[in-house]
Order: structure tokens, then sequence, then C-alpha cells
């Protein structure tokens, strides 16, 4: 057996051995491949199967005459393959349908989104303006009016983006490899590629991204074959950067087309494109009256993970990990076995394959380590992409942001097929490769039933709300996504409070995570939410973080009740606040305001005189303290406090002394 094929064999059989030893893993350190849990022990058992049968398949040869079937029905009858891998990947998408969206920023669309059609806020396009605005067209055309009717067009426009990468990736690899089996086998690996799941009603924008990319590369190879002029590349790159800045990346593979293209004396049609693409651009901000203020967005942090541990307050908020800590390694690693399996697979191939070449007629082995121009351009679009992969802060999580460096897959798999083909023997070549396109699809699968299925894509992402992976800052994203799915699926309250519960254990000094729970419990009443407030105290044994936020917290909670006129409410919440810290002069103030508007007046002086004694600046409890002296006819008394909350700058003292009504 040829020693491509053996390599190729080893590929089908180290991946099935991670998924399996994955069951026995800690899933938030495994979660490139750790699926099978999830997904029950009958995919367990039937994922074994597969492998195993596909395995003596290969190792038999009988893959061949499949692949050289559809790699002539591809080249004789090319619409009629085209039209039943569309007929495919069809069914595939209403399989793998995603209707649980949690992975990538897909809650903050759906309530963007929301908003948008509501009325009641603003459509952000952010970072991605023209991806923005194709999935607000489509949801314009399908007039969506509810929840279930945004996920259909989701899908819906999803699933034309799918097509038309469909239609890119069957001619790009026309083009890029003339050998009929490698074709067939490059079309239908790029089809098999787990970031295919972007297209299944995935709620986010890099259907669009994906979609755009494999337009742009399909654009730089027909310009390296001579068919098209430069312009069509800068034009179809300037698409590319404003349907996801991030695309700019990629920027170094249009600079080396450009270099050819200067390099080959094509100067005037190099200017032409940079002209073209200049005028399409100054176009583009006319058409936003050069305000770009909404087309980008603003975070306090830094996008670039840390050397060392952070001193700075908003950086240990967003960063989970430093840049060479071996947690960021073990995501780097996850994040190569999801996406980058077969590209991996196909260079190892590539290199065992070519140890052992003697074909006839495939040149020097120095000729052949020099890279091709299509290779060059594809590699000069991926470096860029693995760096800013390996330096970048993931602000939910790089399992849960897997979907940023997703669409990039489609790059790196396609300059391994260049590398790969151009390397390895030809009569060995396609049958390696048909193999390691079949484990992918396998692996794929995998992928694409974990994340479509709604059970098994809530425990995984459960499974990654770990702090060593994610800062605080995508710990409190992940439990309001997870918790707002609860309420959008009608789970009920308590599930949500729960979550919460959890997150205050590990961020006890985060007001919102209390404030979630008491949201999520409302129906307990303001007695349950008072008493839990104490409980929080006592649990973390008075310490002086969180009883300042129990303050705070309760503090909040009874001016709320007080708006609302819920006197009795506003009641318990203050003297939660007191009980928590009897020293609080705004607790001790608002209660005497309860009591001062029951027209208890000599029990509220006597609250805003605690409130004072405790803080001699407090202008307002000094106004209270006045007006109620003044209402038990202490007029002396009265005077004394509004002159002294006058002094500290409350214009209603002022005011009222200027009038002459606080009578001596």
């Amino acid at each position: 057996m040829k020693t491509g094929i053996i390599s190729a064999i080893a590929f089908v059989s180290t991946l099935a051995a991670l998924h399996i030893a994955a069951l026995f893993l800690p899933p938030e350190l495994t979660w490139g491949f750790h699926f099978l849990e999830f997904l029950g022990p009958l995919y367990a058992a039937v994922y074994a199967l597969l492998v195993v049968v596909f395995i003596v398949a290969a190792a038999k040869g009988r893959l061949e005459p499949a692949v050289d079937r559809l790699a002539e029905a591809c080249h004789n009858r090319g619409h009629v393959f085209v039209a039943g891998a569309l007929a495919l990947f069809i069914v595939a998408g209403f399989i793998f349908r995603v209707d649980v969206p949690l992975l990538g920023d897909s809650w903050y669309l759906v309530k963007n989104f929301a908003g948008a059609i509501r009325g009641t806020e603003e459509l952000l396009p952010r970072d991605e303006p023209l991806a923005t605005h194709y999935l607000s067209l489509v949801l314009g055309l399908f007039d969506v009016k509810s929840y279930r009717e945004f996920l259909d067009a989701i899908f819906a426009g999803g699933m034309l983006l799918g097509a038309g990468f469909l239609a890119a990736a069957f001619v790009t690899t026309g083009f890029l490899f003339p050998d009929r089996r490698a074709r067939v086998v490059s079309f239908l690996l790029l089809c098999s590629l787990p970031c295919m799941v972007l297209f299944y009603g995935y709620v986010e924008t890099y259907a669009v991204v994906l979609f755009v990319v494999s337009l742009y590369t399909l654009a730089g190879v027909l310009y390296l074959g001579g068919r098209v002029p430069f312009a069509v590349v800068t034009v179809a790159f300037l698409v590319q950067a404003l349907t996801h800045y991030l695309t700019a990346l990629t920027l170094p593979s249009l600079v080396y087309l450009g270099y050819l293209g200067m390099k080959r004396g094509k100067r005037r049609d190099v200017v032409a494109g940079i002209a073209a693409s200049s005028v399409a651009f100054f176009l583009v901000l006319a058409a936003v009256g050069f305000d770009v203020t909404s087309y980008f967005s603003q975070v306090p942090h830094k996008h670039y993970l840390p050397l060392t541990a952070p001193d700075d307050p908003i950086e240990r908020y967003s960063s989970p990990y430093t840049i060479f800590s071996l947690f960021h390694l073990l995501d780097l690693a996850n994040l190569s076995a999801l996406l980058l399996a077969p590209a991996l697979a196909l260079m190892i191939a590539g290199l065992a394959a070519r140890g052992r070449d003697d074909t006839p007629g495939r040149g020097t082995a120095p000729a052949r380590a020099r890279l091709t121009e299509p290779e060059r351009f594809l590699l000069a679009s991926v470096v860029p992409v693995s760096l800013f992969a390996f330096v970048a802060k993931f602000d939910l999580g790089m399992a849960r942001d897997w979907d940023v460096t997703g669409p990039y897959s489609f790059l790196f798999v396609l300059f391994a097929l260049a590398w790969y083909f151009r390397r390895a023997p030809s009569p060995e070549s396609a049958r390696a490769a048909s193999i390691i396109a079949g484990a992918t699809l396998l692996h794929s699968v995998l992928w694409w039933t974990v994340v479509g299925s709604g059970t098994a894509t809530v425990e995984r992402f459960r499974s990654l709300m770990d702090e060593r992976l994610i800062g605080q800052g995508g710990m409190y994203s992940a439990n309001l996504y997870l918790s707002r799915y609860f309420r959008q699926a009608g789970m009920g309250d308590r599930p949500s409070a729960e979550l919460w519960l959890r997150y205050i254990l590990l961020y006890p000094g985060d007001i919102r995570g209390y404030r979630n729970v008491l949201n999520n419990t409302e129906k307990e009443g303001a007695a349950a939410a008072a008493e839990k407030i104490r409980g929080w105290s006592r649990a973390f044994g008075r310490n002086p973080l969180t009883d300042r936020t129990m303050v705070t917290l309760a503090l909040e909670r009874g001016n709320a009740a007080l708006g609302e006129n819920r006197d009795a409410d506003a009641e318990l919440f203050y003297e939660a606040a007191l009980d928590v810290d009897p020293r609080s002069a705004a607790g001790w103030n608002n209660l005497g305001t309860v009591l001062a508007r029951r027209e208890e007046f000599t029990e509220a002086a006597a609250m805003f005189s605690r409130a004072v004694g405790l803080d001699s600046s407090f202008a307002d409890a000094w106004f209270n303290l006045g007006r109620a002296w003044l209402a038990t006819g202490n007029s002396a008394e009265a005077r004394q406090a509004f002159s002294e909350s006058a002094r500290l700058g409350n214009r209603a003292a002022r005011s009222l002394l200027s009038t002459g009504n606080v009578q001596p």
C-alpha cells in the first residue's frame, strides 16, 4: 500500500480515536472534537461502525470506482453534477438546520434585529456592514414578525449563500485542478467542511463572509489564469472587506496579485483595478454621507491577548488567559482539530507521498518544492489569518467564537489541496484525498448534528462555560444568552435563576448576577427578594466587597419600588440594605422617605438624622430632615437643616430659604 494511502487511513483512525477518547475527557478542554458525549451512545456506536466500514473500504480500494464515476459525471455532465450537489446540500441543510442560536454573537443579532424590526432600536452594522444589511434585506423580504419566522428567514438566506458558495467552489476547483479526479475530490472535500454549518440557519453574519471569501478566491484564481482583469479582483476584495472588516487580513494576497500583474507588464491593468476599487469605495462613503461612526464597534479593552496577567481591571475582565498560557494553546489545538484537520492531513499525506515519489514526469524535487502562483496567493491569505488567531482575544471564548475564523478554513484547505495534488503521485493522490474527504465528512456530520440539535448544543454550551477558557465578560454573555434562550423556549424563570446563581459564586462582586437572579424570581415577591439579599451577605461572610454590592442592589430595588408607589416593598428593601450595612447613610435616608410618605414625620426625622450623622455632607438627607422637622412644627431645626443642605449645594433648599417660607 502506498505511503499516501497509509497516511490518509492513519488520519481517519486518528480522528476517530480523538472522537472516541473525548468521551472520557473534559469537554471544555477537548471542545474541538468532543461531540459524541452530547449526542448519546447510539451516535457513538454508529460513528464507530461507520469508521470501521470506511477504513476497510478505503484499504481495499472500494472508493476509487465511485470517485471515477463522479469525475466522469463532473466532466461530461457538469450541470447535472452541480444540480446533484445542490440537492444534497439542500437536504443536508434541512437535516442539520440550526434551531438553537447560542454560538457566536447569535443572541446579540436576534436582539438587534428584533429591535430594528419593532422600531425600538437602530440596526447596528458594526464591523460587518454588508453582511448585516444582507440579513436585514432577507428579514424584510420575509416580513418577519416572530422569532420562528426570524429563524426561517436566516435559514433561507443562508441556504441561498450556500448555493452561491457551491458554484464558486466548483468553478475554482475546475481552474485549479486540471485532473478530473483531483477536481471532484477537492470540490467534495470543500463542501464537507465543518464551516458549512454556517449556511444551515446559523444565526450570525459569517455565512455571508464565507460566501464572499469564496468569491474573492475565485476572482484571484481567474486573474492568475488570465481570465479576468485586475479590477474584478480589487472590487471583489472591496466587497469582501465591506462584508466584514476582518477579511482585510487577506490583503497580502491582493498585493501579491498586483505585484504579479506589474511583473507581467500589465501596469495599466493594475492601476485601473486600483482606481476602480477606489471609486467604488468613494461611492460607498458618499452613500452613507461620509459618516462612518455607526460602522465601527467600540470596546474598552484591547483586541489582543496580554503577554502577562494584566493589572488593568478592564483587561482582566476581558482576558481569559495570557498568550502563552497552556489553555490558549489547548484552545488553538481544538480550533485546529475542528476546522483544519483535513488541511493537516493533506499536508502530511503530501510529504509522505513525495518522499517515495518515483513517478515519471513529475519533475525534480527542487522544482516541486517551489510554490506555484495559486499556492502563493492562497498562502498570502492564510498566514495573516493564522497570526490573527494566535494573538486575538476572543471575547466569548474561542470555542464559542469559532465562527470568527471558520470561513477562512476554506482557504486553508484549498491551499493544502493545491499543495498536495502538485506533489503527490497522480495514481495515488485522488484516492488518498478521497479518504481524507470521507473522514472529514464523518467529522463534520458530528459537528453539524451537535450545533443543529437543541438539547445537544445547550449541553455542550454549558460545558464551555469554564472560567479557565472564558474571561468574566464572556462568562456573563454566556449566561445572558443561555437565559434568554430558556425564556424564548418557554422553560420558565427557574433555569435562568439557577444559571445566575452559579455566576454569582464565580464573580461575587458583579452586581449584574444578583440583578438577574432577582429579575428571574420576581414572582416570589419583594419579601423573598429582600431575604435573598440578606442571605447572600451572610453566605459570603460579611465580605466588604459583596456587602457593598448587596447594599447597592437593595437600594436599587427599593428605589424602583418607591417609583412605582409600592412603598411597602420599598421599605422591605431599605431594611435589607440596613441589615447588611447599618452604616449606610443612603439606606437610612431612603427608609425615612418611606416613613415621610406615610406622614410618620417624627420617625422619619429620626431616620434622616441617622443619615446625616453617618454622612454630614449628604445634602439631600439634610433637606429631607428639614422637611420632616417642618412638618412636625420644629421650624428652627428645619431652617438649620435647610441651611446646611443649601450650603452643600441643594437647589431646592436654597429656593425654599429664599422665599422666606421657613419661619424661625
